[in-house]
């Protein structure tokens, strides 16, 4: 009887052990409340489609050898497009880009997105030609164009489009200017 009993005991209190041990590990798992999505908010995934860089024919800007996109979201995700394989940028030409960059949700707050591009060129240092800064505020509802000009100028030096991923460009897009 007294063996029993001790059996009893320890069963229970190594049931008591596991049961306490999942519990803990399981709270020190993944968090997968981040991974549900709100009832009501959208489940739209947004892409920003690089377009066109391009300098007017009777620009002031002299011409640059190297350079590249550099673009900025949520304050610090920093991505660079065309640093290994850099531009150059002439009077009167015109670059097609067509890069395509996945918004990442976690970026999108309040329905609105907040990024930064900047046109760098890299010589013996690096340096920001032009820095065009946008909030795009009702994400979900909008499919629009943005142009970003170097102020004076006649064109624009970068043209770029933020909207649903896989939305085909519309004949003609609400565009908006740095």
């Amino acid at each position: 009887m007294k063996l029993t009993l001790k059996l009893d005991t320890f069963f229970v209190v190594s049931s008591l052990l596991a049961g306490v041990t999942a519990l803990f590990l399981h709270g020190m798992g993944p968090d997968h409340s981040r991974l549900r999505v709100p009832s009501g908010s959208s489940t739209k995934t947004f892409e920003l489609h690089l377009q066109s860089l391009a300098l007017s024919q009777n620009t002031r800007v002299k011409p640059q050898e190297k350079v590249f996109l550099r673009a900025t979201f949520d304050g610090n995700k920093v991505m660079e497009l065309g640093k290994n394989d850099s531009w150059s940028l002439n009077p009167g030409e015109e670059i097609p880009l067509d890069f395509k960059i996945d918004i990442d949700s976690r970026w999108v707050k309040d329905d609105q997105l907040e990024f930064k591009l900047e046109l760098m060129a890299e010589n013996w240092f690096t340096t920001t030609l032009v820095r065009c800064a946008q909030v795009s505020k009702e994400l979900s509802v909008y499919n629009r164009g943005y142009k970003c000009f170097i102020p004076g100028e006649p064109t624009p030096l970068l043209s770029y489009r933020l909207s649903e991923k896989g939305a085909p460009i519309p004949k003609s897009l609400p565009v908006a200017s740095n």
